[in-house]
């Protein structure tokens, strides 16, 4: 699933893609809403969302089992520093602990409200101890960074 072409499509042709694809009300949701709601559908199917080449960071001092996982299974909906879908890792890393991160990872479904927020679009990812450990690591790297 490229984000990239699928965020240059029109609303009309998402809500097409939407309705293909089984998400109802389609036609009332805002662009974003359905954007999500596509990359979920996906995400639930086992497609891989967000494997692109993943933007330039400068940072070297960054643990590379967790750079490589985030690049392949979170790069669609989250960046290091830039909002994109989801909040950057720079914001994550300032208001989550490591522990809080890696439970959020293995169950987003039940942490969100936990975290005060009002939905979450994030699908369950199938990894490893080992994996959320690396991405968590790597999230925190970020902690302070602009």
């Amino acid at each position: 699933m490229n984000i990239q072409e699928l965020k240059k499509k029109s609303s009309e042709q998402l809500i097409s893609d939407a309705e293909k694809l089984g998400i109802e009300n389609a036609s009332t949701l805002r662009k974003q809403e359905i954007l999500f709601a596509i990359l979920k559908k996906f995400a639930e199917k086992g497609y891989r969302v967000g494997v692109f080449k993943p933007i330039e960071t400068g940072v070297e001092d960054i643990p590379q089992d967790g750079k490589k996982l985030f690049e392949t299974y979170c790069w669609g909906c989250h960046h290091q520093t830039a909002m994109a879908f989801g909040p950057p890792f720079n914001e994550i890393a300032s208001k989550r602990t490591y522990d809080e991160i890696k439970a959020y990872i293995i169950d987003p479904t039940s942490m969100y409200k936990a975290f005060g927020y009002k939905r979450t679009v994030m699908t369950k990812l199938k990894t490893t101890e080992q994996e959320r450990d690396a991405v968590a690591k790597y999230i925190l790297s970020y902690k302070g960074k602009k």
